[in-house]
C-alpha cells in the first residue's frame, strides 16, 4: 500500500536534480514486487539526471529478496544510511 507514496515522494526528489539520493529501508522486514518495480523505475529515471540512487537495506531477508530477482547489480545496496553517505559523492 505504501509503493504509490513513495513512487511519488522519489519522483519529487529526483526532479530537484540531487547528485545523490538514499532510500531509507532501514527496519523494512517485507517488500513485494510493485516496491521493486518502484525502486527500479526510480532508478532509470534518476540515472540519465546523473542521480545516484543508494538503498539501505538492512534486513538479510529483504537482501535476499533483490540479490534473487538480481536487482543487486542494478541497484546500489547499503547495510546502513552511514555506509551510504560515506561512498555518496559530493556536488549537486
Amino acid at each position: 500500500h505504501t509503493a504509490p507514496i513513495l513512487r511519488e515522494a522519489l519522483n519529487e526528489a529526483i526532479e530537484q536534480l540531487p547528485a545523490t539520493l538514499i532510500v531509507d529501508m532501514t527496519g523494512v522486514t517485507f517488500i513485494d514486487s510493485m516496491m521493486l518495480g518502484v525502486l527500479l523505475s526510480a532508478t532509470r529515471r534518476a540515472r540519465p539526471n546523473g542521480t545516484e540512487l543508494r538503498i539501505v537495506v538492512d534486513d538479510p531477508h529483504v537482501r535476499r529478496i533483490f540479490e534473487l530477482t538480481l536487482l543487486d547489480h542494478v541497484m546500489q545496496l547499503y547495510p546502513s544510511v552511514e555506509a551510504a553517505l560515506a561512498h555518496a559523492p559530493s556536488g549537486k
